[in-house]
């Protein structure tokens, strides 16, 4: 059978913003640099000839303050951002481009079409994730690029149909990369219930220095074009991987997080995660729970080491922590994108039909 690849699309509803510039860290005409450090958050909006644009919106923390002082900035020749992180105070930035942001200075990856993620360590070692130039894929570690196609591919599926493949997530333990993915077949033949790795379906998978290890097999629903993971880090020896899971044949979902390997449910599984962050000795993974059935009522919350925080909404899609704060990005009751500080709502900056926002970062 011919071996067909796709890899991950971003889903798009989003909306041009009010002022723009061409690359991150630009000050505002005619005014002074403000200093930081400062927040941002990437997403994208839809253009009026078709397509999409990256945006990011950026402003020193000590005056984000309601309502709207937060301005969307353009990202040159981006369509859509894929991450916004901060390590050691700096924060880095990735689109749909071979290569990334660091502040203001656009850094080219040799062989890359795509770089979706990335981590860094102490010694400022930097690791990397996406997809190369034949679309593959792949992570770089100091420049050197591993290829990921080899650990799913005919050599090791041989009768596999069309193909899902996608990364979720990126994190470093020492010299050693994590990363967090799926994969689906769609026609490959039945097997049996003893051996599930030949029966179709959806993977979740983690990938640890480019070796396979696959977290679930969801065989029940083989029509899955999305990552179900949904992000890693590692706290000491624990490596975290949020997701959600389809437990049987009804394709009852479960939300929670793999903790080496073990799998724990959140708010009894009804709980559907969007990101995972580590700060210190906390894990966070930001979401919303639902009631069953019909996955309805939306709550935004976010889980820390156990605990279910509410919020004032009807999701969380990414979480920060600068000292003791915690920064929640979400969306409010109002269908509005909006910043939770410290469970309080200290930003608006506008409606879901006009924009997806799903990354937050603080630094500088």
């Amino acid at each position: 059978m011919k071996f067909i690849k796709y890899f991950l699309a971003f889903a798009i509803l989003l909306a041009i913003g009010s002022c723009k510039k061409d690359s991150p860290g630009s000050p505002a005409p005619g005014g002074p640099i403000p200093t930081g450090p400062y927040i941002y958050v990437g997403g994208n909006v839809p253009l009026a000839a078709g397509g999409t644009q990256g945006i990011y919106f950026k402003n020193p923390i000590s005056k984000v303050v309601l309502p709207g002082s937060l301005t969307s900035n353009t990202l040159k020749n981006a369509s859509f951002v894929s991450s916004v992180v901060s390590f050691d105070s700096i924060v880095y930035m990735t689109a749909d481009l071979p290569g990334y942001w660091k502040k203001d200075s656009f850094i080219t990856v040799n062989y890359a079409s795509h770089i979706q993620y990335l981590a860094m360590d102490n010694n400022n070692n930097i690791a990397l994730a996406g997809y190369d130039h034949s679309l593959n894929l792949a992570y770089w570690w100091n420049n050197n690029e591993t290829g990921l196609m080899h650990t799913f591919d005919q050599t090791v599926y041989p009768n596999e149909g069309v193909m899902f493949f996608g990364l979720s997530g990126i994190a470093l333990s020492g010299s050693n990369v994590l990363l967090s993915g799926s994969y689906t077949f769609m026609d490959e033949p039945t097997g049996t219930t003893a051996d599930t790795s030949t029966l179709p379906g959806l993977y979740e998978t983690l990938w640890h220095n480019g070796n396979l290890q696959i977290l679930y097999h969801d065989y029940w629903n083989v029509n899955f074009s999305f990552t179900s993971t949904v992000g890693v880090v590692v706290l000491g020896k624990d490596v975290f991987v949020a997701s959600r899971i389809s437990l049987d044949s009804s394709r009852k979902f479960e939300g929670g997080y793999w903790k080496n390997g073990a799998w724990n449910s959140i708010n009894n599984g009804d709980f559907w995660p969007n990101s995972i962050c580590a700060s210190g000795t906390d894990v966070y993974i930001s979401g919303y729970t639902y009631t069953l059935p019909g996955y309805s009522h939306h709550k935004a919350v976010y889980w820390k080491n156990g605990n279910l925080i509410t919020l004032d909404g009807t999701a969380a899609t990414a979480t920060a922590v600068y000292g003791t704060d915690v920064y929640v990005l979400g969306i409010d009751n109002n269908d509005k994108y909006v910043v939770w500080k410290n469970g309080k709502v200290i930003e608006t900056l506008g409606s879901t039909s006009r924009m997806e926002l799903k990354y937050m970062a603080i630094g500088n």
